[in-house]
C-alpha cells in the first residue's frame, strides 16, 4: 500500500482558473447591470467570489489520496471530515480532461466513475499524468482479476487505432451538426448588450444610432431600400447567406477544436477514445461496463454516408462540474455507413448487425400517432383562432396553414411507423425508431436491469403498450 499523496502543486491555481471560469458570466452581467443602474452594488457583489476562492484553496490543503490494492481512498476536509472509499471492481469510466495549461505542466484532471449515481464517484484536480498512469493500471489490473504493483509510472502496450478522424472528417461533423448558431448568437448578444456595436453603426454610416438599435436599422436599409425589388431581393439574400456562412464557420470551428486528433483505440479489455485540440478529452472504458449501444444519423449523416456510434455506461449522464466538459460517450463522432457494422462488431463482439428480421408495430399505430402529433398542434389553434377573430381577412392563409399542420401530422406518423421496429438476435434486443433523427440500440439482455410496461388509456383502447428497458444508472431505451 502506498502513502498518502496530495493533488499536484498546481492544483490551486487551476482551481483559481476553475472559479474565475465560472464567474465570468454573472461578471458580465453585473458591469452590463451597473451601466443601467445609478448604484454600484453589481460590481461590489463580485467580491462574493474570493471566500468562494479561498474555500476552494483550502479544499486543495485538505485532499488526499492513496492507492490500496483493491481500492482508492479519499479523505478531505478539515472541521468536518470524509473519508470515501471506492473500490477499484466498481470503476466503470476513468476521464482524464486537459487543456492548454493543463497539458503545459504535464497534469490532468481526472472524474472516477461508478454505476452508483449519475454524478462523478470522485474527482481528482489536479494531478501528474505519473499519478494517472497508476491509477488506470491499478483499475484495469483489478478488474483483469491480476496482482498489481503499482509502478511509478506504468504505461499499456500501444494498440493499433481503431478509429482516427483527419481535419476533413472534424470539419464535416461541424458542416453536419452546424452548432455554430448558438455560439454566434451568444457573442452577437454580449456585443448588443455591452454597446460594443455602435462602432459598426458609425462605419455604416448610421449616425445617432444607439447601440441597441442598430440591427433593426440595418435591417430597416437593406429590406425597406425603395431601390427596386430585384436590388432589395439582392441585399436580402446576401444578408442571410452572410448569416449563415459565419454561422457554418463557427461550426467548424468548434468541430475542429473539440474533435480534432480523435482516436479510438480497442483491446480486449477496454476502449480508450482521445479527442480535442485546446481542451484535451481522455476517456478509458472498460468493455464490461458498456450498457448498451446506439447509432445515430441526422439527415445530413445519410447525405454524406455517415453515422455516429455512442456507447452507454452506467453514471456517464452528468459533466465533470468544474471544468463544464467531460466524455460524451460517443466512440465514433462520425464513422462510414460501410464501417459501423465492423465497428459495432469490434466495440461489442457479442452484438453482431447481421441484418436479421425486424418485427414492425401493428399497423393501427399509425392512427395513435397521428392523435398523438396532432394533440401537440393544438395549442396553434388559439392564436389562430384569435388571428381570424382580429382580421376576417385572415382566414383563407390561416386555413392553408391548418391544413400543412394536419399533413404534417399524418407524414410524420406514416414515416415513424415506417422506420419504428424491434428484434431479438441471440442475446441481444435491438430497437430502432426516428425517420428524421434515426436511431439504432443495442442493448444486451444481460445489462437489462428490468422490462417497463405502460399503457395509456388510449393504449389500452388500442391494445397497445410501450416497453421501455432499465439498464444500470438509471438509463431507460
Amino acid at each position: 500500500m502506498e502513502s498518502e499523496s496530495r493533488l499536484h502543486p498546481l492544483s490551486p491555481l487551476f482551481i483559481l482558473g476553475a472559479t474565475a471560469r465560472a464567474w465570468i458570466f454573472p461578471g458580465l452581467l453585473a458591469l452590463v447591470a451597473a451601466r443601467k443602474s445609478s448604484s454600484s452594488w453589481e460590481v461590489a457583489a463580485m467580491w462574493l467570489a474570493v471566500p468562494y476562492a479561498l474555500h476552494s484553496l483550502l479544499a486543495y490543503f485538505t485532499y488526499r489520496w492513496r492507492l490500496e490494492p483493491d481500492r482508492l481512498v479519499i479523505r478531505s476536509g478539515l472541521l468536518f471530515r470524509k473519508e470515501r472509499q471506492i473500490p477499484l471492481q466498481r470503476i466503470h469510466n476513468v476521464d482524464a480532461l486537459q487543456g492548454v495549461f493543463h497539458r503545459l505542466a504535464g497534469v490532468a484532471s481526472v472524474r472516477l466513475e461508478t454505476g452508483g449515481s449519475d454524478e462523478a464517484e470522485a474527482t481528482l484536480r489536479v494531478i501528474s499524468m505519473p499519478a494517472l498512469a497508476r491509477v488506470r493500471a491499478a483499475v484495469a489490473a483489478v478488474q483483469q482479476g491480476q496482482a498489481h504493483s503499482m509502478p511509478e509510472t506504468a504505461r499499456s502496450e500501444p494498440q493499433a487505432a481503431a478509429l482516427e478522424l483527419s481535419t476533413r472528417d472534424t470539419l464535416l461533423i461541424g458542416l453536419i451538426e452546424n452548432r455554430g448558431g448558438a455560439l454566434f448568437t451568444a457573442v452577437l448578444g454580449t456585443l448588443y448588450e455591452l454597446g460594443l456595436l455602435e462602432p459598426l453603426a458609425l462605419r455604416l454610416g448610421l449616425d445617432e444610432v444607439r447601440a441597441k438599435g442598430i440591427l433593426m436599422r440595418v435591417l430597416g436599409q437593406i429590406f425597406g431600400n425603395q431601390a427596386g425589388w430585384a436590388s432589395t431581393l439582392a441585399l436580402s439574400i446576401a444578408f442571410v447567406a452572410a448569416v449563415l456562412v459565419l454561422v457554418r464557420l463557427a461550426s467548424l470551428g468548434m468541430a475542429w477544436l473539440r474533435w480534432g486528433g480523435f482516436r479510438l483505440r480497442i483491446d480486449t479489455q477496454k476502449l480508450d477514445v482521445q479527442h480535442g485540440l485546446l481542451t484535451r478529452i481522455e476517456a478509458s472504458i472498460p468493455r464490461r461496463r458498456i450498457q448498451a449501444l446506439a447509432v445515430e444519423s441526422w439527415p445530413l449523416h445519410r447525405l454524406f454516408q455517415r453515422a455516429s456510434v455512442r456507447v452507454e455506461t452506467a453514471g456517464s449522464a452528468s459533466p465533470i462540474q468544474e471544468e463544464k466538459a467531460h466524455f460524451s460517450g460517443r466512440v465514433a463522432p462520425l464513422v462510414a455507413s460501410s464501417q459501423v457494422s465492423s465497428l459495432v462488431t469490434q466495440i461489442l463482439p457479442q452484438v453482431v448487425m447481421d441484418g436479421s428480421q425486424w418485427q414492425a408495430v401493428p399497423q393501427r399505430a399509425v392512427r395513435r400517432m397521428r392523435r398523438k402529433s396532432m394533440l401537440l398542434c393544438l395549442p396553434w389553434f388559439v392564436p389562430l383562432g384569435f388571428l381570424v377573430w382580429k382580421e376576417p381577412l385572415a382566414l383563407i392563409p390561416v386555413l392553408a396553414l391548418l391544413l400543412a399542420l394536419l399533413a404534417w401530422c399524418n407524414l410524420s406518423a406514416h414515416k415513424s411507423h415506417q422506420h419504428l421496429g424491434w428484434s431479438l438476435a441471440g442475446n441481444v434486443f435491438w430497437c430502432k425508431h426516428g425517420w428524421w433523427r434515426r436511431q439504432l440500440h443495442a442493448v444486451p439482455l444481460s445489462k437489462v436491469q428490468a422490462v417497463v410496461v405502460k399503457e395509456s388509456p388510449m393504449d389500452r383502447r388500442a391494445g397497445m403498450a410501450t416497453i421501455a428497458l432499465d439498464i444500470p444508472g438509471g438509463e431507460k431505451l
